[in-house]
């Protein structure tokens, strides 16, 4: 290879090089002077992004200072506490309104439900128009509980009657306030669902 590049007075890595063929020289500059694809790079960066934010999410961490009494000649010390400990409450939505069976903790009437249904009974009024009318049966109703224990929205589900359903819904929302649920340690508003029955009596009333 030596001695023919000699006569032929070439450089010797020409004999081996095979961009001396020129269809294949052609297709690999075009292949050099073509534009990428936009789809693939958009696509890398679309999985890239939420990689990179929930890496961020589980790396990282909050420093937070800790003073601590004069007394105890310790000075301010300083900690790390990860998001990871928050992350539940930071899922709840401001505002959301949950069923009480997805509560950590179901809202709860003080002293139980025995003490509610006693409530109901000693402040229920038998409309006389439905007594008139022995109209008997029971009215389902939905409602919430919120954060503060106070019921609100209080909605007529399967009513019975105009007049008893007007009744069920006075004493739910005169109800005195429960204990709110919640999802870890925080409170939040729960809807519950609950049936009154209204039934009339064959014995005589008494005092």
């Amino acid at each position: 290879m030596l001695l023919l590049s000699k006569a032929l007075r070439i450089n010797p890595q020409v004999l081996t090089n095979s961009f001396f063929n020129e269809p294949l020289l052609k297709t690999r500059i075009h292949m050099l002077n073509k534009r990428k694809s936009a789809k693939p790079a958009a696509l890398k960066y679309a999985l890239f992004v939420p990689l990179c934010a929930g890496t961020l999410l589980l790396t990282s961490a909050t420093l937070t200072k800790e003073t601590k009494s004069e007394n105890s000649g310790t000075g301010n010390s300083y900690f790390a506490s990860t998001p990871l400990n928050q992350f539940g409450l930071q899922q709840q939505e401001p505002g959301k309104v949950y069923e009480f069976v997805k509560t950590d903790t179901q809202p709860e009437f003080p002293g139980g439900m025995k003490k509610f249904y006693e409530y109901l009974g000693a402040s229920l009024k038998y409309p006389e128009s439905a007594a008139k009318n022995k109209v008997e049966g029971k009215v389902f109703l939905s409602y919430i509980v919120e954060t503060d224990g106070k019921i609100s929205h209080v909605k007529v589900e399967r009513g019975l009657n105009a007049a008893l359903d007007a009744e069920a819904v006075r004493v739910l929302t005169e109800s005195p306030n429960w204990i709110p649920g919640k999802v870890g340690n925080t409170p939040v508003r729960v809807k519950y669902n609950i049936p009154i029955h209204f039934g009339l009596t064959k014995k005589p009333a008494k005092a």
